[in-house]
């Protein structure tokens, strides 16, 4: 009953549907594909599987978690993304400040533009930027280029649970205004 949930199933070790609520089409409990799927093995060995944004047909974005069951099953939901992208959205500070979520891969999957998101923008052409996302352990704060090319005042924080780090960065300009 949750909106942000488009879909869940619960599959048995083998990849048997054992149980399965989706509010829409039914991606995750395809019985073909569903055993051999990443996130089926993964979340078997063990591990919890976030995956990367993906995009239907018509442009809505939604993601993959998925975590181990009882006696070797896998526990999947597909994660609608307008949820993050609505809590990255409403971040606001001062007139430049913008807020953004980036993957270990330097994909940002959350954007207060969401065009960004559609855009399946990545970080590779900014190395100085994905270095500090893909360090990042910790809270850091300090002055870069933005991906406009713009000198910002920006942080960056790794999101616990998750391969994501959030980035707020305001423009030099503003940030130091005041200063002047």
């Amino acid at each position: 009953q949750n909106p942000a949930f488009l879909e869940i199933v619960y599959l048995s070790s083998t990849g048997q549907i054992l149980a399965h609520a989706p509010q829409d089409d039914s991606m995750l409990a395809n019985l073909f594909t569903a055993s051999q799927s990443r996130w089926f093995v993964v979340a078997r060995q063990g591990q919890y599987y976030v995956g990367d944004v993906q995009i239907t047909a018509d442009n809505q974005t939604y993601l993959i978690l998925a975590i181990s069951a009882a006696h070797g099953g896998v526990i999947a939901a597909r994660l609608q993304m307008q949820v993050l992208q609505d809590v990255v959205a409403s971040l606001h500070f001062g007139e430049s400040g913008i807020s953004y979520l980036v993957n270990q891969d330097g994909r940002i999957i959350a954007h207060s533009d969401a065009r960004i998101v559609l855009a399946q923008t990545r970080l590779d052409s900014h190395p100085e930027l994905l270095a500090l996302v893909r360090a990042a352990q910790q809270t850091w704060a300090g002055e870069y280029t933005d991906l406009q090319g713009t000198p910002v005042v920006g942080t960056t924080v790794p999101v616990p649970g998750t391969p994501w780090v959030v980035v707020t960065e305001a423009s030099q300009a503003e940030a130091y205004a005041a200063s002047r």
